[in-house]
């Protein structure tokens, strides 16, 4: 079986290019969505950009939520633990992103 990631490098450098593009990105979407907010505007300048950066953001957060708490699972939990504790973590990792998925497909297929 191929690891995604081999060693703790790849996991280190997910997690800095991920703060990276979050930092920036969410001044920006602000930016971009402050007009609708305020009733200023009906739709952002460029809602086909908002909607790729916003799913390419909402990506990164998931990946950086998974690395930061798997990370403090493997540090902070005790080894005779580890294995229950990281397939408990990882069911409710896919649920919440099962739901999202399914939030998703609702909003585009409404």
């Amino acid at each position: 079986m191929t690891k995604i990631w081999p060693n703790g490098k790849w996991s280190y450098l997910w997690q800095q290019l991920s703060a990276t593009y979050l930092l920036l990105f969410f001044p920006g979407f602000i930016w971009l969505i402050w007009p609708l907010l305020m009733g200023q505007s009906e739709q952002p300048m460029q809602p086909g950009l908002l909607l790729v950066s916003s799913l390419i953001a909402l990506g990164l957060i998931l990946i950086h939520s998974w690395i930061g708490l798997r990370d403090i699972l493997i540090d902070y939990c005790p080894a005779r633990h580890l294995q229950l504790a990281l397939k408990l973590y990882t069911g409710i990792f896919s649920l919440l992103l099962l739901n999202i998925i399914s939030l998703l497909l609702i909003l585009l297929l409404r």
